[in-house]
């Protein structure tokens, strides 16, 4: 297999310090850092759903716009469908940053937040496992949600390649950011153990490269018409490099769906994270795809041996210009829809 990149004139370091492990661990985390190197980062959410006040913690979001209409402040976050879903219901929650330092800001759901609230569009096909969630931050006043919709730098988006009409996934290098559950490599790299099943409200990273695209029915679909049916882009957990991008190979967990594939803008400084290590690499833009599944074992002290599998749905051209057009759109009372001028709000769609 030949890895390339999606993106021109990036430089590769190779750099030193621990093998890279899942997700999940504490030395690949991705701390809120706003004005930040790599602050693009930032735009990855956490997503709840609305069983119970608070929510319970179901997967990973990316903004990919944000506009203010009517006064109020609103973004627009890529995630999976059976994420915004969540068992029917179509009331989530939205939180930026993490629990360690404290959350940012969380918006939608019993979120507290005079005025948030949040809106899922599935998108058309219901056998695509992808949605989009239009969350209104509140009113556009000075205080703690406008500063953090301010600074809010979204991710931009692309369609995945192609080669004679066919989706041409094999070795594109890829950056999986989610808030997931976590693990650890064994001391022969040769499978990832699973820490306490509990997920720490901390989003990670891990690099890899993706196989050939299948055919796939994905179990998180229910059954009968709304299975989710699609081409999926793949890859699997292999030992890390000893340098390099896949020195920081892993693995996806549960709580990831939804979560980027990530395939442009490199960087390898990342002192201002203070995470406690080294230099990392990774890919810090452009979305390709939107994580869906895997194998992983998520049973604490488990382990997720070479070869296990994680999969998304590529954003092909169609789902390019439906994210244009949903970035376009508001919900407005009576469940209408307000179509926003394009100057009104900014989007970062990166043409391929």
């Amino acid at each position: 297999m030949n890895r390339h990149r999606l993106c021109v004139g990036l430089a590769v370091v190779a750099l030193a310090g621990s093998a890279a492990l899942a997700t999940g661990p504490a030395n690949q985390r991705v701390p809120w850092n706003p004005g930040g190197l790599n602050s693009t980062l930032d735009s990855v959410v956490h997503i709840r759903n609305a069983i119970t006040p608070g929510g319970f913690r179901i997967g990973s979001g990316s903004v990919v716009c944000k506009k203010i209409v009517g006064g109020d402040m609103w973004v627009g976050v890529l995630t999976a469908n059976h994420v915004a879903r969540n068992g029917g219901r179509r009331n989530n929650q939205i939180n930026f940053g993490d629990s360690t330092g404290g959350y940012a800001g969380t918006f939608g759901f019993n979120s507290g937040v005079a005025g948030s609230s949040t809106w899922q569009i599935q998108y058309p096909d219901n056998r695509i496992d992808m949605s989009y969630i239009a969350v209104n931050l509140g009113p556009n006043v000075a205080g703690a949600a406008q500063t953090l919709f301010n600074n809010l730098n979204p991710l931009s988006y692309m369609a995945f390649p192609t080669a004679g009409g066919m989706l041409d996934p094999d070795g594109v290098e890829i950056t999986q950011v989610g808030y997931g559950l976590n693990g650890s490599w064994n001391g022969t790299n040769t499978a990832m153990v699973t820490s306490t099943p509990t997920f720490d409200g901390n989003k990670r990273f891990q690099n890899n490269s993706l196989l050939a695209a299948t055919r796939d029915i994905d179990p998180n679909g229910t059954t009968g018409a709304d299975t989710y049916d699609y081409n999926a882009v793949q890859f699997t957990m292999q030992a890390p490099a000893a340098a390099g991008f896949l020195r920081y190979e892993g693995i996806s967990y549960g709580g990831d769906s939804g979560s980027p594939y990530l395939v442009s803008s490199m960087v390898s400084d990342t002192t201002d994270w203070n995470v406690g290590n080294n230099n990392f690499e990774l890919f810090t833009d452009t979305i390709i795809a939107v994580h869906t599944l895997g194998d992983s074992n998520s049973t604490a002290g488990g382990n997720t041996p070479l070869g296990a599998y994680g999969a998304g749905v590529p954003l092909t051209a169609a789902h390019v210009a439906w994210l244009d057009r949903m970035c376009m759109i508001v919900p407005a009372p009576g469940g209408t829809l307000l179509f926003v001028g394009a100057g009104l709000f900014a989007a970062r769609r990166r043409r391929g």
